[in-house]
């Protein structure tokens, strides 16, 4: 399994704040993106559990995904293995 990191903030949130109104159901630190860790097996699948929790009909909004890994050399072989502060690939485009 990948871990992927998603950057996402509310833009219902956010015009509120800019307004100087809150919203009624969400936080006002919602309009500041908010960094969400999910492992999955790939992308697609991390999405979707990302859009259950932060459904964009709420006016959720991915800013970015990104897959935390790095190769470790074994004598032939590489492999993927997650580790936070070495490395960070983007991913597709939200």
């Amino acid at each position: 399994m990948a871990k992927f990191e998603f950057a996402v903030y509310n833009s219902e949130v956010r015009h509120k704040v800019a307004d100087g109104e809150h919203h009624r159901r969400f936080a006002d630190d919602w309009a500041d993106t908010r960094y969400i860790e999910i492992e999955a097996d790939n992308e697609e699948q991390a999405r979707a559990l990302v859009e259950v929790m932060h459904p964009s009909v709420q006016g959720f909004v991915i800013d970015e995904i990104l897959e935390r890994w790095k190769f470790r050399i074994n004598p032939g072989e590489m492999w993927r293995v997650w580790d936070p502060f070495l490395f960070r690939k983007p991913c597709s485009t939200p």
